[in-house]
C-alpha cells in the first residue's frame, strides 16, 4: 500500500506542470509564474525553457519586474540561441524600456566581438525589436544615433544574411544622412534582397523611388536640402517629425 501511495504521488507531481501548461493564459497566477521563471533558468531542456518563456510572455505578469529581469538574464547567457531568441521575442512584446536597453546592449556585444557566426537569429530578433522600439517612440534620444551606427557596421559586415536585411529594415526608421549613405551603399551589395530591402527602405525615408540605382540615389541626395520632405504619410520619417532628433544631420 505504501508503494502504490509513493507512486500515486509521485505521478500527481509530475502531472502538475502539465496541468498548469494547459491552463488558459488568464489564470496563470503568480505561483505559476515562478515556476515558469525557475523552468526558465534552470531546466536542462532547452526546449522545457523555451517553452516556459513563451508561457511568461502570455501571462498577465509579463511586464512584472522579476519576469523582465528573468528574460534579460536569458537573454544574454543561456547556452541556447534559439532559447535567446526567444527571450528577446518576449522582452519585444513587453514594450518596456527595457526591452530595448537590452536589445542594443546584445547588438553591440556582438559587433564588439566582430560579428561571430553565432548569435545571428539573436542578433536579427535584437535588431527587430530595436526597429519596433523605435517606431513605438520607445527608444531613448541617447541610444538613436548609437543604433545607426550599428546598423551600418552590420549592413557592410555581418555574415548573416538576414540580420542583414533586418538593419537595413531597422534604418528605415532614422531620417538621418547617415542612415541614407548606408542605404545607398547597401544597394551596390551582390545581393538583390538586401538591394530590394535597401530601396524600400529609402523610399519610406523620402518617398522617392529610383529602382535600386545607387548613383541616381545619391544623385537626388546631393541635390535637394530636405530629402526626407515628401516622406510618406506614414513613414517613420514622417511619425517621428516632432521629436528632437529629427533634423540630426540635416
Amino acid at each position: 500500500m505504501v508503494a502504490i501511495g509513493t507512486v500515486g504521488l509521485f505521478a500527481l507531481t509530475g502531472c502538475a506542470g502539465k496541468i498548469r501548461d494547459h491552463k488558459p493564459t488568464m489564470l496563470l497566477t503568480s505561483g505559476d509564474v515562478d515556476h515558469y521563471i525557475t523552468v526558465a533558468t534552470n531546466d536542462p531542456s532547452a526546449d522545457e525553457r523555451r517553452g516556459a518563456i513563451h508561457r511568461l510572455g502570455e501571462s498577465k505578469h509579463l511586464t512584472d519586474a522579476r519576469v523582465i529581469q528573468t528574460l534579460i538574464d536569458v537573454a544574454n547567457q543561456d547556452e541556447s540561441e534559439p532559447v535567446r531568441s526567444a527571450a528577446m521575442l518576449v522582452l519585444d512584446q513587453s514594450q518596456t524600456p527595457e526591452s530595448c536597453d537590452t536589445a542594443l546592449a546584445i547588438v553591440q556585444a556582438d559587433v564588439d566581438r566582430k560579428l561571430p557566426a553565432d548569435n545571428a537569429s539573436v542578433r536579427s530578433m535584437a535588431i527587430k525589436t530595436i526597429r519596433n522600439c523605435i517606431e513605438t517612440d520607445r527608444t531613448p534620444a541617447e541610444q538613436l544615433a548609437p543604433s545607426v551606427n550599428l546598423a551600418g557596421q552590420i549592413v557592410e559586415n555581418d555574415r548573416s544574411r538576414h540580420v542583414r536585411l533586418e538593419a537595413v529594415r531597422m534604418l528605415g526608421c532614422f531620417p538621418t544622412r547617415q542612415s541614407l549613405d548606408i542605404l545607398i551603399l547597401a544597394l551596390n551589395q551582390r545581393d538583390f534582397g538586401i538591394c530590394y530591402e535597401a530601396e524600400k527602405s529609402l523610399h519610406r525615408l523620402t518617398g522617392e523611388s529610383y529602382d535600386c540605382n545607387a548613383e541616381d540615389w545619391q544623385h537626388f541626395v546631393s541635390g535637394v536640402a530636405d530629402p526626407f520632405a515628401n516622406a510618406p504619410a506614414d513613414a517613420g520619417a514622417q511619425k517621428s517629425e516632432k521629436r528632437s532628433w529629427f533634423n540630426w544631420n540635416k
